[in-house]
């Protein structure tokens, strides 16, 4: 988790996203927040039995305690 990143409160926020196989990176307004390799974790059997880790659905999630209205613009994905 980068200590350096900034959230904008007064205008939009760009999230980026990138799962490429095990990997994951996430961006926040350009700065590297998540640089995750789970080999071994999202690909082991567990999750190959469950049907999940390596495809499955994308969504993003506020969590309850959180009294806030987000709104989303111009998702753009790709299948890599």
């Amino acid at each position: 988790h980068n200590k350096n990143w900034k959230y904008n409160q007064d205008d939009w926020n760009e999230l980026y996203l990138k799962c490429e196989g095990t990997k994951i990176v996430t961006k926040l307004n350009g700065i590297e927040m998540v640089n995750y390799n789970g080999e071994g974790i999202i690909n082991n059997d567990l999750h190959k039995n469950m049907g999940v880790g390596m495809k499955g659905i994308l969504s993003i999630q506020l969590h309850r305690k959180h009294d806030i209205d987000i709104y989303f613009k111009d998702i753009q994905l790709k299948r890599l």
